[in-house]
């Protein structure tokens, strides 16, 4: 979605390679349709916060948030985006879906020199430049590999193996199906912190984010962030007068798609839905960022605009 910050370190070849997962290897259509049943895949009603009732099972969409550590935990900014895409949601309807659009195989770039198949992995979460990778794969042979091209075992941090790049580049911390491939041995360690309970998470220290996530539930493809209020809004673009945060979330239904995009204002009396039909009425051409979105509605709920639609899974 438009309107995240960009710095410069989003700009070097891995954070490119990252970027582009959520487009070109899966699809542009899935980072703008939506679908009102995400939600209520989180077994919760949409107003239910993550922590109301601590005794439960975690919604599904604590999968993704559990790993997103507040942006000062990181670095000096006050924003990032987030990616999470459920591949074996993708593998299990592939015979449904345009092989042109989604080659998973594009993947596997983003966690070389390791060699184990995109279709080892069951889901994925970039976090700003680094991230975390769910497959089935031997950590020992995982940590093995790494020592053959050059990285070193550096040391051990909740319960993971970190092994860095031979001159302190790139940070692999191997786990017992899991990976963390980050830019900085420290930026590794606050991502696996987070995880564990032991950092601040981003929906703990933003309420913009906790808003946020609790709309988008669970779902095929998540993605969103906190941002700076634009300073030139125009609907048709996407940037929208007082806007805070946004994000979107998809669903693969079968022969169906479905989700939603959500954007979080300042307040609830910035909400514009007629804004967001402009939006959409202007990329609905075809092969823009709304084509082939069916059946599209439009809700103001507290001070979040909501656009909920569907669409034949053929089509992604």
């Amino acid at each position: 979605m438009s309107g995240y910050p960009v710095t410069s370190r989003e700009l070097t070849r891995r954070s490119v390679v990252r970027r582009s997962l959520a487009t070109a290897s899966l699809g542009g259509v899935l980072a703008t349709a939506g679908c009102s049943d995400v939600t209520d895949q989180s077994g919760g009603d949409d107003n239910t916060t993550p922590d109301e009732d601590e005794e439960s099972e975690p919604a599904p969409e604590r999968v993704y948030a559990d790993w997103l550590p507040a942006p000062a935990e990181l670095d000096d900014r006050d924003h990032y985006s987030f990616t999470h895409v459920t591949v074996s949601d993708y593998e299990s309807n592939e015979d449904r879906i345009d092989t042109e659009s989604y080659d998973p195989s594009g993947l596997e770039d983003s966690w070389r020199p390791l060699t184990f198949d995109a279709e080892d992995t069951s889901r994925f979460t970039t976090i700003g430049t680094s991230l975390v990778v769910e497959a089935d794969f031997s950590r020992t042979d995982a940590v093995s590999t790494l020592e053959d091209e050059g990285f070193e075992e550096d040391s051990e941090h909740n319960g993971y193996t970190l092994v860095v790049e031979e001159g302190d580049g790139q940070v692999f911390a191997v786990g017992d199906g899991t990976l963390v491939i980050a830019d900085e041995t420290g930026i590794a360690e606050t991502i696996l912190d987070t995880e564990a309970g032991d950092a601040e998470r981003y929906d703990e220290a933003s309420d913009d984010m906790a808003t946020l996530i609790a709309e988008l539930g669970a779902g095929s493809f998540v993605t969103g962030g906190t941002r700076d209020e634009p300073d030139r809004p125009d609907p048709e673009t996407g940037q929208f007068q007082n806007m805070v945060a946004n994000g979107n979330a998809t669903t693969i239904n079968g022969d169906t798609f479905g989700g939603k995009v959500v954007v979080v204002y300042e307040s609830a009396d910035d909400v514009d839905t007629d804004d967001l039909e402009t939006w959409v009425r202007a990329n609905d051409g075809p092969e823009q960022r709304f084509d082939g979105i069916e059946d599209v509605t439009y809700s103001n709920e507290g001070r979040k605009g909501i656009i909920t639609g569907s669409g034949e899974t053929s089509d992604i």
